[in-house]
């Protein structure tokens, strides 16, 4: 069985909105430190299987955060929407994955200064909590 966050990688890298500005810049967990800005980083937080009373069901939900990195802020705004626009109510299978839905939990701007080169990267994370069996 798929993980989710394969699933999740493969529905975003499929979304031309989310390409259009990444290329195929989608990371799991962390992007590689030679890594050009924009890109898209996925992380698995959590993950929950429901019970039952008298057995276990199928369904687990799991929370996904995804990190929209950019070099400017309005960039990491349009990638952020992008990431939402193919993820927010999505249901279906992909990566393997059958995903009852996947809901926009939180969003938070965060912005990083790197005092050695100078720069500034504007990070826009996301959790979507996804059901899927």
């Amino acid at each position: 069985m798929a993980e989710v966050e394969q699933g999740v990688f493969a529905r975003l890298s499929g979304q031309a909105g989310v390409t259009a500005i990444v290329g195929t810049k989608i990371y799991p967990l962390i992007a590689p430190p030679d890594a050009s800005l924009p890109f898209v980083v996925c992380t698995k937080i959590s993950d929950i299987k429901h019970h039952a009373v008298s057995n276990d069901i199928s369904l687990t939900v799991a929370r996904v955060q995804v990190d929209s990195m950019s070099t400017s802020h309005a960039q990491a705004i349009s990638l952020s929407h992008a990431v939402r626009v193919a993820l927010q109510d999505y249901a279906g299978t992909t990566g393997g994955v059958g995903f009852q839905r996947i809901f926009l939990e939180d969003r938070t701007n965060l912005s990083e200064f790197d005092i050695d080169s100078g720069k500034t990267t504007h990070r826009i994370s996301q959790d979507f909590k996804c059901w899927y069996s």
